[in-house]
Formats: C-alpha cells, structure tokens, sequence
C-alpha cells in the first residue's frame, strides 16, 4: 500500500491520504470482520541486526539512486530523450526507500482511531500482538467465542507460542494463505509448540544471525533429535548450544547460551528493550 501511494502521479505521501489507503483496503478485504490494527512504534534495540542491515541496504539504494539521477540529468541537459527504463527503476528506488517516522505514523494513528480498534504499539507491533494474544486468546462476535488470527506478511509471528492462528498475505498476490500452528507444528515434525519457539531462536531472523553452516535442515534434523521436547525454551536451547558444540571441529568455534540472548528475549520471552531512536525498521501495520 506504501509503495502504491508512492509511486502514484502526483505521489500520495501525507500521514491521512495514506491511512485512508489503508482503511479502504483493510474494510475491503475484512467487510463485518472485528479488526484491530496494530503500528510498530520505537524499535526495539533487540532489533539492531535488522536495522543495521536496513541501513546498510538503504545507503546502497541511495548510492544508485544518485547515480540514476545525474544520468537522468545527463540526457536532459543534452535534450535527450530518457529511457523510460530508467525513469522506472528510480521511481522504484523512491518508493522504497520512503520511510514512515514516528511524527507520520502518529498521524495516521489519529485518522485510524476513527474506524478501528488501534495501537501505536511502544516498539515492533510483532512482538505486542503476541504479549496481547496471551492475555486475550479468544474474542466473542454475536454471542461465539473465537480464536484470534494475527494478519500480516510477516511469518515470523507464528514462531510466538501465543500466536495460533496467522493469516498471511501471498507475495505478489491479493490473496490470503491461512496458516494453523497446529498444522505447521505436524508439517515441521514438532511435538510441541515451545520447538517451533526454539527454532525460531536459532535460525537467521532480524535479532541473532545463526551458526555458521547450521541452517534450516541441519537445526530441523538437531531438533528432532532432542529426546524431550516437553520441557522449556531455555532448556531445549541450552541442549542445542551442546550438540553444536559436539559438532564444530574447533573448540575456539564453541558457541555459548548468550550468544541467542537478544532473539530469546523476543520469541521467548516477550520482553523488548525499546530504542530510544524512533526511526522505524519498517513501514509494516499488523491486523488481528
């Protein structure tokens, strides 16, 4: 929805044309539905891989960005004509890298509040929308209670033990994939939802890089072979720390418990230390 507005003639990059954006769509896609929208505020500084990565990529964009421009300019000032190619991958390059501040989406909260339950959340939307899954799993609509679904593009909110049920929208799709954790926890081969939290925690996401060559299959296979997978987080990862470290062929490689700390803090435990920069990580707004 941000990189349509944005990439409109004239663009559409004030705070109130671009929530109505979001209201058409969300009363669009969810017409009747109870909907509460959720809007990252500070980032947590858990969150610092994530954002250094970002950065970095931004200057990249930047850097090509100016490069696109001066060429621009180049076949202007010689009454060229620009290929349209050209023009193309720099409205591109605009529209990624528009970012909402704080200031901005605070305004939108404003134009939100008038159609839906909302929440300028005190850092990533995430990580609230499972601390208030665990308060409140259920809603009643018309005298039935339902189960809650998070809606958002963003995988990683199932990983969060209180999150049960996630609808994600399709890349490059308008459609919506329902997904059960019921149902991944069968497909993943876990017994129990606390290995879909251990691995979350030791795979790459935006606050701990994984071990080097121990990826998605060699962790999946480490897990399924852990002999009890009732008993908590912090156990199951301290036992994948040991077998790593059974399997690295140096023991200057050896990894420690600590090194997870900041992804643990998150999936685990809910508990987000908050930025005191408000420059947000993204421009995602959550559902449930």
């Amino acid at each position: 929805i941000v990189r349509e507005n944005v990439h409109k003639s004239p663009p559409v990059t004030d705070p109130v044309s671009m929530a109505h954006s979001f209201i058409y769509a969300i009363r669009r896609k969810f017409v009747g539905k109870p909907v509460k929208v959720w809007v990252d505020g500070v980032p947590n500084i858990e969150k610092q891989k994530a954002h250094d990565e970002r950065a970095s990529t931004r200057q990249k964009q930047l850097t090509v960005l100016d490069g696109m421009i001066s060429r621009i300019s180049q076949f202007s000032d010689k009454a060229r004509w620009t290929p349209g190619s050209c023009v193309e991958k720099a409205d591109k390059l605009v529209g990624d890298l528009f970012i909402m501040d704080l200031d901005f989406r605070t305004k939108m909260v404003e134009v939100f509040k008038n159609e839906f339950p909302v929440e300028l959340c005190n850092g990533e939307a995430d990580t609230a929308i499972a601390q208030d899954h665990l308060k409140q799993p259920t809603i009643t609509v018309d005298g039935r209670v339902l189960p809650r679904i998070a809606v958002s593009g963003d995988s990683d909110l199932l990983i969060y033990d209180s999150v049960k049920l996630l609808l994600r929208k399709m890349p490059k799709q308008d459609s919506f994939r329902l997904y059960r954790k019921k149902d991944v926890l069968a497909a993943m081969g876990f017994g129990s939802s606390t290995q879909l939290v251990l691995f979350g925690i030791i795979s790459e996401n935006d606050y701990t890089p994984h071990v080097k060559s121990f990826g998605f299959v060699t962790n999946l296979k480490i897990i399924h072979g852990m002999n009890d997978f009732h008993t908590s987080v912090e156990q199951l990862l301290q036992a994948y720390v040991d077998e790593v470290n059974t399997r690295l062929s140096k023991p200057s490689e050896n990894i420690d418990i600590s090194r997870f700390h900041a992804s643990y803090k998150i999936f685990a435990k809910l508990d987000p230390t908050f930025s005191e920069d408000a420059t947000p990580l993204s421009n995602n707004v959550y559902l449930d």
